[in-house]
């Protein structure tokens, strides 16, 4: 199965990474990379997707993002391709590439534009989990205006806190503060 085997191999890449054999663990993500190109299943191209970035650097990310593009969304109104990106996003923001996950978020909020969703609530939720990724890359003002339009107050109260400690974080007290206490 080409999921299971990208997965297996993106797995095993880590090994070698925390061995501290890069170049092996580069060969056998490469070869993750090949297979997750192949698979067709939403949920399990974006599921590859997701363990070849948390192991992978910056030019895997990369090769990932192209590949995260053709995730097709599903009937059922999950965003695979919403989750593939945070993922993305969470990991370059781990290499301290916050430039390339905001353009990873931003790409996510214009794709989820586009899609239709049945449940509103869902919709509402992905861009919760964009926002809270916006502040964790340091990107906090953009983080408080996706949250603007929500019905949710707990998913509002997450953003807000996650903003207040991405302001506090850029050295900016009186915003976390004001964030904090809006």
């Amino acid at each position: 199965n080409s999921d299971d085997k990208a997965d297996s191999l993106a797995i095993l890449a880590g090994l070698y990474i925390k061995a501290g054999d890069k170049q092996t663990a580069r060969q056998i993500l490469a070869e993750a990379l090949d297979i997750a190109k192949t698979i067709e299943k939403p949920l399990d191209k974006a599921g590859a997707v997701w363990r070849i970035s948390e192991v992978g650097e910056v030019e895997n990310l990369e090769e990932a993002l192209i590949i995260a593009r053709t995730i097709k969304p599903r009937a059922s109104g999950y965003e695979d391709r919403s989750w593939a990106y945070r993922e993305l996003a969470e990991n370059f923001t781990r290499l301290g590439r916050n430039d390339r996950a905001k353009f990873v978020l931003d790409e996510a909020i214009l794709y989820l534009s586009t899609q239709k969703y049945d449940d509103n609530e869902q919709k509402e939720l992905d861009l919760s989990f964009i926002g809270q990724l916006y502040a964790q890359a340091g990107f906090c003002d953009e983080a408080l205006r996706l949250s603007n339009g929500f019905k949710n107050r707990a998913r509002i109260a997450e953003i807000k806190r996650e903003s207040a400690v991405c302001f506090a974080g850029n050295d900016q007290p009186k915003s976390a503060f004001a964030t904090a206490s809006s």
